[in-house]
């Protein structure tokens, strides 16, 4: 059984190298610290999230 051809790739573009992530303490409730970071991540990654959702 041979494999399916590829049709669309998915584009994910390049990582911003001038962001560094750094650790520092955060105060608040678990469930608004992980919205917050899906909500930071949805905007920076939108359109390659949605690219997911139709596959």
């Amino acid at each position: 059984m041979g494999a399916l051809p590829k049709t669309d790739r998915i584009y994910i573009p390049p990582r911003d190298k001038t962001k560094v992530a750094k650790a520092r303490q955060v105060e608040g409730f678990y469930d608004v610290q992980i919205n917050k970071a899906f909500s930071i991540a949805f905007e920076q990654y939108e359109k390659t999230l949605e690219q997911l959702s139709k596959v």
